[in-house]
């Protein structure tokens, strides 16, 4: 990633705290120069708007921010689902109960999830359940997708009750096309959504909605 890339010391500090490689990450001016690996490449019409390739496909596009924080994500999960490597220790601390050991295994839990498979709808919902289970942290007041988009407007969540809209987690995402997904999150003190990002590929959407509920790379 180039220093003088906007968010750059946020995402080295992310990098470094995930011990990743940031240099993984290329910037590129033109899809002309798309080499294989991450590379990211800027819109030409907004600023702070960038378009995320892997190997040459495009995998995401949107708001700077939110692409590079999903491209850590991406570093994350190529390095550590290889089982080659051991687990940062984390002492993040998610229950004020929580002394550093006890954070530093919550943590390793929850990365734990995160790696174990997200291709289907069906193995999402096995995540969630496990995080409810080996974690204590239910996300079924918060997540609205029912495996091709969430349920807006009064729809309930996935246990039945109504969503927890106020959650910092809380996302609204809408199916564009076949394997195509926008996603929104709510605009703080108002009803309306804002524009994130978008992702190609349902492996990489669920893996961007479960990380979001739990946090495992935050």
């Amino acid at each position: 990633m180039n220093p003088n890339e906007k968010y750059y010391e946020a995402n080295l500090e992310r990098a470094n705290r995930y011990h990743l490689n940031l240099d993984a990450l290329q910037n590129v001016d033109s899809v002309d120069e798309l080499a294989n690996g991450y590379c990211v490449v800027p819109s030409e019409n907004e600023g702070l708007y960038i378009y995320a390739f892997r190997d040459k496909e495009l995998i995401a596009e949107g708001k700077r921010f939110n692409i590079y924080r999903f491209l850590i994500l991406r570093l994350f999960i190529d390095k550590y689902s290889t089982g080659k490597y051991e687990l940062p220790k984390i002492t993040k601390r998610r229950f004020t109960k929580h002394n550093k050991e006890e954070a530093i295994d919550w943590n390793r839990k929850a990365m734990e999830i995160l790696l174990r498979p997200l291709d289907t709808y069906e193995s999402l919902l096995a995540r969630f359940k496990e995080a409810d289970e080996e974690l204590g942290w239910p996300v079924w007041d918060i997540e609205t997708f029912d495996g091709h988009e969430s349920q807006e407007n009064g729809k309930k969540a996935l246990n039945g009750k109504s969503p927890d809209y106020e959650s910092d987690e809380y996302r609204v995402i809408r199916y564009v096309e076949e394997e195509v997904w926008d996603i929104f999150s709510k605009k703080e003190r108002s009803n309306d959504l804002q524009f994130m990002f978008r992702i190609y590929g349902r492996k990489y959407l669920h893996e961007y909605i479960l990380n979001n509920h739990i946090g495992a790379v935050g």
